[in-house]
């Protein structure tokens, strides 16, 4: 579960950060994603297998994460 969320939110980033900042974004998504499950469940709300709520945090995660850290030459100029 965790593995995935770290995944899916450097996704949006991948080719405009650095990888140390990469896997900063996917150890934070993991935490907030395990957590976020963990907060459903103690209110009771009905998610089967935590979908919802680690899809939501991770994306959350990497729209923010892309917007506070330093960013790296794009893709385009690295290749250049």
């Amino acid at each position: 579960m965790a593995c995935s969320a770290g995944l899916v939110a450097s996704c949006a980033s991948c080719a405009y950060v650095e990888p140390w900042a990469a896997f900063l974004i996917g150890a934070v998504a993991g935490i907030l994603s395990a957590w976020g499950v963990l907060f459903l469940e103690r209110r009771r709300i009905d998610d089967p297998v935590g979908a919802h709520q680690r899809s939501w945090t991770q994306r959350a995660v990497g729209m923010l994460a892309l917007a506070s850290l330093p960013m790296a030459h794009s893709a385009r100029e690295r290749t250049e």
